[in-house]
């Protein structure tokens, strides 16, 4: 007669096997979707470096050379007005009665 243990030994030989092949699964499972995520990440890296390269890059140096023309623009504006006020100066030098400051 064959102890009774056998089939209770057996059950848990199978259930072993089972949980082995489902552990197994899970790692596989786990290990592709961490490249699914590093793939996904890698992705959308490349992404913002392409945008930057082709999109925001070129807008942000066309940016700065505007605000460059803006600022010569400024400093000739401020040239040309000391101009006008060494030209109003001169002016009143020459005119009789008029002195050269300005009473506020």
């Amino acid at each position: 007669m064959p102890p009774e243990g056998g089939g209770t030994l057996q059950e848990i030989l199978r259930l072993t096997k089972e949980n082995n092949q489902m552990l197994r699964a899970m790692r596989r499972n786990a290990r592709f979707h961490t490249l699914l995520k590093l793939l996904f990440y890698a992705l959308i890296a490349a992404v913002l470096i392409w945008s930057y390269i082709h999109i925001i890059g070129p807008l942000l140096m066309q940016m700065l050379d505007t605000l460059n023309k803006i600022q010569g623009a400024s400093s000739q504006a401020q040239n040309q007005l000391s101009g006008f006020t060494d030209s109003l100066e001169k002016l009143r030098s020459f005119l009789p009665g008029a002195s050269s400051t300005s009473a506020h």
